[in-house]
């Protein structure tokens, strides 16, 4: 369905996260075919699993001697090879082991992690935020209500009036805090300025309280995308992206 209906850029940067649900499916498969192949023959079956584990032989391409150096789409591609930039790590895998390794020992907090943080530290129970992202893992770790989720321009905007909701989920008033991340500025019609405005409308203050580093997304299935440890990337450089900032909002009754 996604492939029918998708441009091809989008299969690259949102699709392509699904098919990390079949790789246990294959791992089992593998398994299992190593176990018919080596029988009770040890030597053999640690041979097969090293290949498997440490080495990309079992799924070499023709295209991997000749591949570009960086992994990229840039939408005007319909195929592209994946393959990382240096050329050994095209046919050994134990960088790729090491890092995921490594991974199990250390922090590796996103921004949603350190927003949270921040709140659990600062928020009193029942204070109302405002975001542009992620509104769901801030909910669940948080449990403080989100205020404005309901824009006027949605379709279930009137709909959603009619079945008695909280006014907070519509509006602005009284929100205490505001999580905004610029590098999802107008999503979902979320835009910083609009939200401001409101804001000063009714009366309210913000003022800035806390910057804290963008990592665009908490973390990915996708190994292209996955961020390990320390900002590092297999398959491309770190990126930089405006941080995300708290605000906190004073109304005329409170101090």
């Amino acid at each position: 369905m996604i492939a029918a209906t998708q441009p091809a850029d989008s299969l690259w940067r949102i699709g392509i996260r699904y098919t990390a649900a079949v790789l246990p499916l294959m791992a089992m498969t593998a398994g299992i075919l190593i176990t018919k192949i080596t029988g009770d023959r040890a030597i053999l079956s640690v041979l097969l699993m090293s290949v498997f584990v440490f080495t990309k032989f079992a799924q070499l391409t023709p295209w991997i001697f000749w591949g570009k150096t960086v992994a990229s789409f840039d939408g005007k591609e319909v195929i592209e090879a994946h393959l990382p930039s240096n050329f050994i790590e095209r046919f050994l895998n134990t960088r790729q082991q090491s890092i995921f390794l490594s991974d199990l020992f250390q922090s590796n907090l996103g921004t949603v992690a350190n927003v949270c943080a921040f709140l659990h530290d600062y928020a009193d129970a029942g204070d109302k935020l405002i975001t542009n992202y992620e509104w769901e893992p801030l909910y669940f770790h948080t449990r403080l209500p989100q205020a404005l989720k309901i824009l006027p321009d949605y379709p279930i905007y009137q709909a959603a009036k009619l079945k008695g909701l909280p006014t907070y989920v519509f509006e602005v008033d009284h929100v205490r805090w505001v999580i905004w991340r610029p590098v999802w500025e107008g999503y979902q019609e979320y835009f910083g300025a609009e939200v401001e405005q409101q804001i000063v409308d009714r009366g309210g203050r913000i003022e800035r309280v806390a910057e804290l580093p963008e990592t665009l997304w908490e973390n990915r299935e996708n190994i292209h995308f996955r961020r390990f440890p320390g900002g590092r990337y297999l398959f491309h450089g770190p990126e930089t992206f405006p941080p995300a900032t708290i605000f906190r909002v004073v109304w005329p009754a409170q101090h």
